[in-house]
C-alpha cells in the first residue's frame, strides 16, 4: 500500500474491527436469552390516527462495554474520513496544510453550509475532489 491513504485505510480497517468485536459481542449476549427477545413491546391502537403505537415495556440490560466499542467504530470511522482529507488537501494547491490542524473531512447538515465548510475545513482541494466529497453529503 502506497503511503498516500494509507493512513485512511488502516483506519477504516480498525473501525471495521470494531464493528466485528460488537456483532461478535451481540450475537452472544443474544444467545444467552435462548430464542426470547431481550426487549418486549406492548401495542396501543390510536382510533383518532386509526394506527398502532408500539412502546418497548421491558429491555434487558445492554452489557456497558458496547458503548466503549461503539465509541471506538466511530472515532475510528471518523479519524479515516480525517486522513483521506489531510490527503486530499495534500494534493491540492494548499499541499502545506497537510499534517497541521486544519484539514477535516466535511460532513454539512445543509447544501448552504457546504461550500464554506469545504474552504475552511479541506482548502485548496481539487474540484474533481470536491465533487465527489460533495455527493457523499447527508443532506
Amino acid at each position: 500500500m502506497s503511503g498516500l491513504y494509507s493512513g485512511c485505510w488502516h483506519k477504516l480497517d480498525w473501525a471495521k474491527r470494531h464493528v466485528d468485536e460488537f456483532q461478535r459481542s451481540v450475537d452472544a449476549w443474544g444467545a444467552n436469552f435462548h430464542g426470547k427477545p431481550p426487549f418486549e413491546f406492548r401495542k396501543e391502537f390510536d382510533s383518532d390516527s386509526n394506527c398502532f403505537t408500539l412502546f418497548t415495556t421491558d429491555v434487558a440490560d445492554a452489557p456497558p462495554e458496547w458503548s466503549l466499542i461503539i465509541g471506538d467504530a466511530l472515532t475510528n470511522f471518523r479519524a479515516a474520513l480525517d486522513y483521506l482529507a489531510h490527503d486530499l488537501v495534500g494534493r491540492g494547491s494548499q499541499p502545506e496544510l497537510r499534517g497541521t490542524s486544519t484539514p477535516q473531512f466535511v460532513i454539512a447538515r445543509e447544501s448552504k453550509d457546504f461550500p464554506g465548510a469545504l474552504k475552511g475545513r479541506m482548502p485548496g482541494i481539487q474540484s474533481a475532489h470536491a465533487t465527489i466529497v460533495k455527493y457523499y453529503q447527508p443532506y
